[in-house]
């Protein structure tokens, strides 16, 4: 088989036809996101989630990932704590737990928990 092999030219034809049409599809103009999408992810910033939390309880899910990434957080409160919000996520999402966020520089989420009314050793809160 050669470079005239007409399965290498409908091979070749078929991936520069995908390409013409990704770089259309995600694009800016010509160049397009195929290209940029590629340099963009090589120069992806590492950022760090770290267990942060005001109460008692933990945070699943921290660690370092590149910016761009979808994360799942989940807040775990110790006994007779519950989960009250997360501060510092997009609005919207205090509420959510397990939380899906995406990552990007300066998110710095925050578990709050508070106490289980009425529960513990002395049942008075």
């Amino acid at each position: 088989m050669g470079i005239t092999d007409s399965r290498y030219e409908r091979f070749s034809l078929g991936l520069q036809k995908n390409l013409t049409m990704r770089m259309y599809h995600k694009s800016w103009g010509w160049l397009g996101l195929g290209l940029m999408g590629l340099l963009l992810r090589l120069a992806a910033e590492p950022v760090t989630i770290p267990q942060s939390f005001d109460g008692a309880g933990i945070v699943l899910g921290t660690g370092t990932y590149e910016s761009g990434t979808s994360i799942t957080l989940r807040a775990v409160p110790q006994v007779d704590w519950v989960f009250e919000r997360w501060e510092g996520v997009p609005e919207g999402l205090e509420q959510e737990n397990p939380l899906v966020v995406e990552v990007t520089v300066g998110l710095e989420p925050k578990a709050v928990f508070v106490p289980e009314e009425g529960a513990g050793r002395f049942k008075g809160g």
